[in-house]
């Protein structure tokens, strides 16, 4: 595996969520940036919102429970190969772009679109079920990447501000694919 493949894949597919948000968000009068403010107090509560995700993680992946069990070795199997390749410094990118690009669709955009018509309570769930359909791998990752969905949109909701989400994601990401790379079996020796 190239080691600059993961970069190029989230630059193309983070990336073009990005813009596809940026667009659907022109279309459907819901600009996402228009939900983005910087401020010291909402990174901090990104950064601190991201320690109950972490614990799900951990809980999840020392599961005995078959579901959980799958989900863990897909993503040794599939993603430590890719992992393994790449500097660090294009896992921080990757975070990033996924935490951005995700969150501007999903948070910034869809659910914002859908709260106008469902609510507030019907927009993050429809919101939260399309999350973990775009990263639906197995049922049991559907309901994961679901319930997480619905706690980066309530983040967003009791904020008012896409910042704490995308701080959660893109940092939870980053921890994700240091933990799942630094995990894995010692290299060949030359």
């Amino acid at each position: 595996m190239p080691p600059r493949a993961l970069l190029w894949l989230a630059l193309l597919v983070e990336g073009g969520l990005a813009l596809l948000a940026l667009l659907l968000g022109a279309l459907l009068g819901q600009p996402p940036l228009r939900a983005l403010q910087w401020n010291a107090v909402d990174a901090l509560a990104g950064l601190l919102a991201t320690l109950p995700l972490l614990l799900l993680f951990a809980l999840t992946w020392r599961a005995r429970w078959a579901p959980l069990r799958e989900v863990r070795e897909i993503l040794e199997l599939r993603l430590r190969p890719l992992l393994a390749a790449a500097p660090a410094r294009d896992l921080v990118l990757v975070a990033a772009l996924a935490g951005v690009g995700e969150e501007l669709l999903f948070r910034g955009v869809l659910q914002g679109v859908l709260a106008r018509y469902l609510g507030p309570e019907g927009g993050l769930l429809i919101a939260s079920l399309l999350f973990g359909a775009a990263h639906c791998m197995t049922p049991a990752y559907f309901v994961l990447a679901a319930l997480i969905g619905a706690y980066l949109g309530w983040l967003t909701q009791c904020s008012a501000n896409l910042l704490p989400a995308i701080l959660v994601h893109a940092f939870y990401d980053l921890l994700i694919l240091l933990y799942v790379r630094a995990t894995g079996p010692a290299p060949d020796a030359p």
